[in-house]
């Protein structure tokens, strides 16, 4: 599965462990209870104002590390 131009998205409880998500701009969605993992997966995405499964809260994966790139204003959620 190739993920791509996801902003907002809604993807709570997803299955993305076979997802590629290089260059996704997952800017302001919601990974609630998504399995994530893999090569491909949230390190190579576009990260800003992200809503992260509970998995990657102990990791070091900002969830705003994108969004200068983005041009986003970082307005912690």
């Amino acid at each position: 599965m190739l993920v791509s131009g996801s902003q907002g998205a809604d993807l709570r409880g997803a299955d993305l462990n076979d997802a590629f998500m290089f260059d996704a701009n997952l800017s302001d969605a919601n990974l609630s209870g998504a399995k994530v993992g893999g090569r491909g997966g949230l390190d190579v995405a576009k990260l800003c104002r992200t809503t992260l499964p509970e998995s990657f809260l102990l990791q070091v994966l900002n969830n705003n590390r994108d969004c200068e790139k983005l041009n986003i204003e970082n307005h912690t959620r």
